[in-house]
């Protein structure tokens, strides 16, 4: 008799498995109960890694989509086809996936990759996972060096000015920025971490310049000038394979450039300016007695 792919998970917003029903241990060499605690995306096919995220993150919208074709791994690393369905679990933040092979279901369902689904907004800590999943799964002779640039829209930030000119234009910059960041993203990894930022991953050989520039045009097409974008972006080196704990303080630098009061750029420099402002004006005091010392 054939093996069947019929699973039953629940999940969090991580994708951490909860509880999982099914013939685990044939399919991922594991008893359903060693399953839990695991993270489900080791087992989703490599390319559609990205897309579960942003299928994850809008589950809780009222028009989220909940159905999909999704390719699933073995412990043999062969991908099979299931349909998954997914629902709202009994407690904030979790969600039921059913997963089957059904040749007549899966003929009629879209796959992840063609699905529309928004850019979800995620912590520090949900980033830091993205970035992990996108570099992880390659050889180190293949991972390319990597760049995490945080690019903050200010006509987003604060879209009154451009919602001035015509109400619709705001959603519509969104959707152009988007669109244009998706195309420069490493593995889809573009990130809304708060209104109007974002933090793209990217390989080093795309010049942030050019994203930039890229960004402006989408917004010349729609009228709107550098001065109502208002643009800003800081970029941090990964490296090859950074680990847990370099990676972590990687990501705290870059999102330095979050919106603060007046969306001014917050760096390290700017962080320890009183500092070395006090040090200057220490030294210039001691000058002055030693001047003094010798005048006397």
């Amino acid at each position: 008799m054939a093996f069947s792919w019929n699973f039953s998970f629940l999940v969090d917003r991580s994708g951490k498995i909860l509880d999982m029903q099914g013939n685990c241990v044939q399919a991922f060499g594991a008893t359903g109960q060693e399953m839990i605690g695991r993270s489900l995306l080791p087992h989703i096919a490599p390319a559609e890694r990205a897309h579960f995220h942003r299928f994850l993150a809008q589950l809780d919208s009222p028009s989220a989509i909940r159905q999909s074709v999704l390719h699933i791994r073995s412990g043999l690393r062969t991908d099979h086809a299931c349909l998954l369905r997914a629902s709202t679990g009994s407690e904030a933040g979790t969600y039921h996936f059913n997963l089957t092979d059904q040749p007549s279901d899966l003929a009629e369902a879209g796959k992840l990759a063609d699905l529309s689904a928004p850019i979800p907004r995620v912590t520090v800590d949900e980033l830091q996972q993205l970035i992990e999943m996108a570099i992880t799964d390659l050889p180190d002779h293949q991972v390319p060096p990597l760049d995490l640039t945080v690019m903050e829209i200010g006509g987003l930030v604060d879209p009154s000015a451009i919602a001035a000119k015509d109400e619709s234009l705001p959603g519509q910059l969104q959707q152009r920025i988007e669109q244009s960041l998706i195309v420069d993203a490493f593995d889809d990894v573009v990130c809304l971490i708060d209104e109007g930022i974002y933090a793209l991953l990217h390989e080093e050989s795309e010049v942030v310049a050019g994203i930039a520039a890229d960004l402006r045009r989408s917004a010349q097409d729609l009228g709107i000038g550098d001065k109502l974008l208002d643009l800003k972006q800081r970029t941090v080196k990964l490296g090859v394979r950074p680990s847990p704990t370099r990676l972590r303080a990687l990501v705290d630098e870059a999102l330095l450039l979050r919106a603060g009061a007046g969306r001014n750029i917050t760096t390290p420099t700017r962080r320890f300016a009183p500092l070395l402002w006090s040090g200057v004006a220490a030294a210039l005091v001691m000058l002055v007695a030693v001047g003094l010392m010798f005048m006397a």
